[in-house]
């Protein structure tokens, strides 16, 4: 397993600057407290002990969080209430009083020990996936594709559309649809065996 991420750029600038590139991390895969329990059970404690130490946190958590404590676990980090509300100023015999109202917890801000942050980057993988396209796909494009695509195969799926254009499934997916109700391509199986015939002469 790996740290999967890609490669974005923001849009262009009316100012023609040259814009800025961010590595944003993709797809998270998401363990929960008896998946964790298990992991931590195998390596060096009883599971039934691991699972409790976690459920005893998940509740005291909460509980001290709400009382305006910054929790911070060793070698893990601190966890930080976070709190938005709606801000009114009042002005009375030549004075400002400022008021906050219907104050409430939005968030937790958690910040890493040195620790955790340095083991993390001991292990840790890191795996590239392909830079999503910004511009839209021309007509042109496409046409072309098709012509290409159906010269040397018999029929026409949505991972070739991501694949020769590096656009998102979502965004293939419309184009697919597109196709279909133009008349360009036929709709054929259903899930994993979806797949798409040509109608017409491009």
């Amino acid at each position: 397993m790996a740290i999967q991420y890609s490669i974005y750029q923001d849009p262009p600038r009316r100012d023609g600057k040259k814009t800025a590139r961010h590595i944003q991390v993709k797809g998270h895969d998401h363990i929960n407290s008896e998946e964790l329990a298990k992991k931590m059970g195998d390596d060096v404690y009883g599971r039934s002990v691991c699972i409790g130490v976690l459920s005893l946190l998940s509740s005291k958590l909460p509980e001290l969080l709400a009382d305006g404590c910054a929790v911070h676990i060793n070698g893990v980090g601190t966890f930080t209430p976070k709190v938005s509300g709606d801000i009114h100023e009042t002005r009375r015999n030549g004075s400002t009083r400022v008021q906050a109202r219907a104050l409430r917890v939005t968030g937790i801000d958690f910040q890493p020990d040195g620790q955790l942050l340095a083991e993390i980057n001991q292990r840790a993988r890191f795996e590239h996936l392909p830079e999503r396209r910004m511009t839209e796909v021309t007509e042109e494009e496409l046409r072309a594709f098709l012509a290409r695509h159906f010269s040397a195969h018999d029929e026409l799926r949505r991972s070739d559309l991501v694949e020769a254009f590096n656009i998102s499934k979502d965004r293939a997916h419309a184009i697919l649809h597109q196709w279909v109700e133009d008349g360009t391509l036929i709709h054929q199986g259903s899930r994993g065996a979806s797949h798409y015939k040509l109608k017409t002469t491009i």
